[in-house]
This record gives structure tokens, sequence and C-alpha cells, in this order.
């Protein structure tokens, strides 16, 4: 899986000369761990796109969620059975 990342320093990595400031990818998380460990890159953060903040059709936004099954709701003190 590569990892998106921004370099700190000017580096060789995977045979490209990078600056300090330019956008690659870590080969995996391994190596973007070793990277931003040393100091030579920062990984980027991942800004959620609009359409993953709007909420999916069929879903229920959170806080509304259905009950979950197999539970019984528990008995009121104040109920007459």
């Amino acid at each position: 899986m590569r990892v998106p990342m921004i370099a700190t320093k000017a580096m060789t990595y995977a045979t490209r000369q990078l600056r300090a400031d330019e956008p690659f990818e870590a080969a995996d998380r391994g190596q973007a761990r070793l990277l931003a460990a040393l100091g030579r890159a920062k990984l980027v953060e991942a800004k959620p796109s609009e359409e993953a903040r709007e909420d999916k059709p069929g879903g229920s936004p959170p806080g509304n969620r259905a009950p979950r099954r197999g539970r019984k709701p528990a008995p009121h003190a104040d109920s007459e059975d």
C-alpha cells in the first residue's frame, strides 16, 4: 500500500531526487514510518472529501441508530405490568 508523504529535506528516494516540500509516495507503511522518524518526510494528512462527509443513501445519521436486535428494553420502575 502506497503512503502519501511530503519530503521535509532534499533527498533521494526510490531513485528520485526529491526537494523539500515535494510530495511523493512511500512504498509501504514501514518505509513511511522510518522516513518520518528520521525527519526526512512527513505524512500527508488525509482530508475527508465532501462526498465522504455527506450521509450515504440508506444510512442513518450518527446518534439515530436503530436499537440492537435481541435485546429487550429495560423495564421502567413506574410502568404497570
